[in-house]
């Protein structure tokens, strides 16, 4: 079980393959989409799964005119973030429209690749995925209650900063529609075995 690049965007994954090493979990494909942000919300927007509005810079764009104009249209705050990184590393979020411009070039400098994408506040929330063919099921739904703005990476794997309750305190219909999402999430990208799907339920659920 490998975690972080190059253990989980199907680099590692290719390479057994290649040398015909079983291995566990999702395969290169489900793997690399995964890891990359921007290709698996147009999976999801493609499917109709729900997923935050976010906007990507154009291939030379001038990313002061890009982080501008998606602050404008995405609407304050916004969250920036590496189009490639779990944990939430690099993750910030933007409150005024002109420190957006920093946090895409900074994020773009240190990952090499940054978006920007629409804030949604709620209960952070997530649903493990377990199983494979029509075995495969959702478990329950964790809440997590950080204690500082976001579940960012020190929130993460600071003993401490989260307060992790389990069932997550949800509707029963808003509980079963986020596990009844993850599957489809799991199951949209190619997922095998086993994966964790994260989401924020919004004030309207």
């Amino acid at each position: 079980a490998l975690h972080g690049k190059p253990g989980e965007d199907g680099t590692i994954q290719g390479l057994l393959e290649t040398l015909g090493i079983p291995y566990t979990g999702s395969g290169v494909l489900a793997s690399a989409l995964c890891l990359n942000k921007t290709m698996a919300k147009t999976v999801f927007q493609t499917i109709g799964i729900p997923t935050p509005e976010y906007r990507t810079p154009s291939l030379g764009e001038d990313l002061s005119q890009f982080a501008k104009s998606a602050a404008q249209e995405l609407g304050l705050p916004v969250v920036v973030k590496p189009v490639e990184e779990g944990s939430s590393i690099g993750v910030k979020i933007v409150h005024e429209g002109g420190d957006t411009e920093r946090a895409v070039r900074e994020t773009h400098d240190q990952y090499g690749a940054a978006y920007v994408e629409e804030f949604i506040e709620g209960m952070t929330a997530t649903v493990g995925i377990i199983g494979t063919g029509d075995k495969t099921r959702a478990l329950p739904v964790l809440e997590l209650v950080p204690k500082r703005e976001f579940y960012d990476y020190k929130a993460k794997y600071t003993k401490g900063l989260t307060d992790f309750i389990i069932p997550a305190r949800l509707p029963a219909d808003v509980y079963q529609k986020a596990q009844e999402t993850a599957l489809r999430a799991h199951h949209t990208l190619g997922c095998w075995g086993f994966s964790r799907v994260d989401m924020v339920v919004g004030g309207d659920g």
